[in-house]
């Protein structure tokens, strides 16, 4: 729980160099999990305590909704599972959750150049998902919410 808190707070001091002098609200996404959000309420008071940004909570009953807004450049931040990111991009899910973070992290920087590209970062939580596959909970930061 201790380390969960930590990344936390290094994320919000990371979004609070970048997005400090801004005037838009930056949109969190997340699925309505009782985890996703107890996280997303953290980090949202984290961000919002830190640099006065508002933040506005999305929920969304479905990873397939979570990235149709992901598409359309409507959230800066999601917080997402790596076996759900995988299984939402038509990829094996590996047993070890470790190897599925730096898949999605790999397949995410070819995206970089885009102006809706995310960045995976540090993960805050593991669990095991509803099939007992380990998965790491990890937030991406969109590059519209850093530039």
């Amino acid at each position: 729980m201790k380390r969960l808190f930590l990344a936390i707070v290094f994320v919000a001091l990371v979004i609070a160099r970048a997005d400090a002098c801004t005037n838009f609200p930056i949109n969190v996404g997340v699925v309505d999990t009782s985890e996703g959000r107890v996280i997303s309420q953290v980090v949202s008071v984290l961000i919002n305590e830190r640099t006065g940004v508002t933040v506005g909570l999305k929920y969304f009953k479905t990873s397939g909704e979570l990235y149709r807004k992901v598409d359309e450049g409507k959230l800066e931040i999601l917080i997402e599972d790596t076996s759900n990111a995988l299984r939402f991009m038509n990829l094996p899910v590996n047993s070890d959750p470790r190897v599925n973070l730096m898949t999605v992290k790999k397949i995410y920087r070819k995206r970089v150049k885009k102006r809706n590209a995310y960045f995976w970062l540090t993960p805050l939580a593991f669990r095991r998902n509803a099939a007992g596959v380990p998965t790491l909970t990890s937030l991406l930061v969109s590059r519209k919410a850093l530039d």
